[in-house]
Order: C-alpha cells, then structure tokens, then sequence
C-alpha cells in the first residue's frame, strides 16, 4: 500500500488538470509492455489460448509491486491468463500502456486509476477495464466508466472498517486520549480511514479526541508534529496514522522515542514497514494493518471469465479486508501466510474454483467471497490446514 495512496493522489490530481486541458506535456515512459516470465505451464482457455491481461503498475523493483506479479504469475499459470506487464510515470504514459497493452493483445488491463480515455480506448477494441486497490471516488467518471459494456469494476480495502479497527486495538490497550494524524483532506483513502476513526470512537463515551495534525507534507513534518503533541497535551495516550509507509511509521516511533514515551503513549498506524517487527517487539507500536495483495488476481480472473463466456454481471467490486497485526507472532504469521517472499495466500486450486473454464457453475458471488475472506485470522487457518 505504501506508494498506492501517493499514487492515487498525485494521479487523481493530474487526471483533473488533464480534464480541464491544463496537463504540460511531458516526456512519459511508453517502454514495451513485458509478458510474464513465468516458466509454469498454463491452464489454457475453451479455445486452448491464454487470456492476456495487461496490468500497469509504477515499477517492478519494490517488494509490493514484486508481490503483485509472484502473485499474478502463479494464478496466471493456474487459470488460463498471462500477464503483462507495464509502468507508468504520470496520466500521460497510464494512456499509452493501455493502447501498447491493447495492441499486444490484452484481453484485459488493471490499472491504477481508471479514467474515461482508458475507457473509450478499450471499448474501441474490446476489452475489459479494472481498476485495483481503491474505489472509482469520481461521480462523474464513475457514470461515464458504468456506461461501457466493457467496465469491469474495481478492487478495495473497506478504509472505514481499516480506521474503525486501529481505534478499537488502541481502546483494548488503555487509552482513552487520541492523536490522530493524517494525510490532508482530499485523498480518498485517508480521507475514508479518518472517517472510520472518527465513526468508531463514538462507540466509545469515554474515548476522546485531544488533537488533530493533517497535512500535504506530513512524511516531512509528522515527527515535529507528534513531538509537539505530546508536550502539548501530556493526557495524550494513544496516537494513530492513517497510513505508516514512507517513513511515517518511523517517524512516529522516533519521536515516541526522543519524548520518553515508548510504552506510555501507545501507536497504532495502518501499513506493514520495514521495521514492523522491531517495533513490535520493543513495544513502541502496538497495531498496525498489512495486506495480502491478491486483488488483483480477482480481478484478472474476473476478465479471463467474462473473455471465456461467463455471464455474470459486471461491473464488480472486489473487497478484500485487511490483516490487524498486534503482536509479533501475528507478524510472524502475516510474513509466513500472507506476504512474505514467495508466499502465495491462495492456492491454485482456490483460483481455479472460480475459474469459468475450469468450474462453469463458478458465480460472481463464490468470487466475491472467496476474495473477502482474506484476514490474517481467514488466512492462516486456512494455510494450517
């Protein structure tokens, strides 16, 4: 999730400039799409093809995005579609993957932000259109998206729930005196966390809100912020961020840290980091949220269907929950089961129940539960078994 939400802000904020013919032009990175480099043989479609699906992603260097193609090879191999793979820079070079991966012979493409270009450009030729790890906020460019035959749907995380949980681990740890900190206003996906924390401290009368800091730069300035805080309003006794990557995490840790506060004031952010399990151990965070990532498989399994004939109803919305991590076991479980190097959360045979080809009788609905079913709870009882 790190550079997802950046992402979405930044290109939701191009995407509205673009609109209104104010997008500078500039030099974007339109370099061929890669097929997979999977050596697994795969399930071939009625036709004995493979299904191509397109999936434009920032880069493929960083551990996420790493996750995202493990993932996709291995249910590619077992569900009869082959991904493709693409990067983008900015909106300008998000338009020319999707016409390069349409060109190609995509059946399918996941993007990361779904606009009305992509739209037309797919239906000229064809193809299904998904959008991965957030909902269609737009008004506007949701009706325009729905009109097409060709409109798939979309993948999301309930960020309500993800706000409403991190509330209710802090309530079980003692405290009673929040910080909340954030993104400012205008990113849907801080904003929905932050609505969820706000939702669920209500359920509690005796919980209450003793600060606020949302900012645009908050990676540079939260660990000023949190210190400030904290000498501030010493009742502060709990504090949680709407996300934790980027440096966030760490920031806040080490300003717990240089206020003598570890242990006294307890930390709940949303996003597993590098140091997840340090922190963990050492007491200086008490929850967090980590994800498995396999929506974008629902998603290509989705397509490859309504390619081979499926006739259930699109568009759809895959919701996927989060993995509430509060211990170091749990981490530990969430590094074995869900997310760690080589660790694939489904099975092949889970993907292929869903699968037209391979289950003609497989529903929308067998898919949509299959893919809700993703806690670190959901996933590590059923690896055990």
């Amino acid at each position: 999730m790190k550079r997802i939400v950046a992402l979405i802000l930044s290109l939701t904020l191009l995407f509205s400039l673009a609109a209104c013919g104010n997008l500078a032009e500039t030099t974007s990175d339109t370099g061929t799409a890669q097929q997979s480099s999977g050596t697994t043989t795969s399930q071939s479609t009625a036709s004995g093809e493979k299904v191509k699906i397109g999936f434009i992603c920032w880069g493929y260097s960083d551990a996420e995005s790493r996750t995202y193609v493990r993932l996709l090879d291995f249910a590619g191999a077992a569900c009869g579609f082959e991904p493709v793979y693409a990067t983008f820079t900015d909106m300008e070079s998000i338009i020319n993957q999707t016409e390069t991966l349409v060109e190609s012979g995509c059946k399918g493409i996941i993007t990361l932000l779904a606009t009305p270009t992509q739209m037309d450009i797919c239906e000229r030729s064809g193809v299904y259109l998904t959008q991965w790890a957030s909902e269609v906020t737009d008004p506007e460019v949701s009706a325009y998206l729905e009109k097409s035959p060709y409109w798939a749907g979309y993948s999301y995380t309930d960020n309500v729930e993800l706000g409403k949980q991190m509330v209710d681990e802090l309530y079980k740890a003692g405290c009673r005196n929040l910080l909340v900190a954030g993104l400012s206003a205008g990113n849907a996906v801080h904003d929905l966390r932050i609505a969820g924390i706000y939702e669920q401290m209500k359920k509690y009368p005796d919980l209450k809100l003793s600060a606020e800091f949302r900012d645009a730069d908050w990676r540079n300035k939260i660990s000023d912020a949190i210190t400030s805080y904290v000498n501030m309003y010493p009742e502060i006794d709990g504090i949680i961020t709407s996300g934790g990557a980027d440096g966030i995490c760490d920031a806040v840790v080490q300003a717990l840290v240089n206020t003598n506060n570890v242990g006294k004031v307890k930390y709940a952010c949303i996003d597993v980091v590098d140091n997840t399990a340090q922190f963990l151990e050492e007491g200086s965070l008490t929850a967090c949220e980590g994800f498995s990532c396999a929506d974008v498989v629902w998603l290509a399994i989705a397509m490859t269907n309504k390619v081979n004939g499926w006739d259930a109803k699109i568009p759809m919305s895959i919701h996927t929950m989060g993995c509430v991590i509060t211990s170091l076991e749990q981490y530990e479980q969430f590094s074995k089961y869900v997310m760690g190097e080589n660790v694939q959360p489904y099975s092949a045979e889970e993907y292929q129940s869903v699968t037209y080809t391979l289950n003609p009788k497989a529903s929308a609905e067998d898919l949509c539960a299959l893919s809700a079913a993703s806690t670190l709870e959901d996933l590590t009882t059923k690896a055990k078994k």
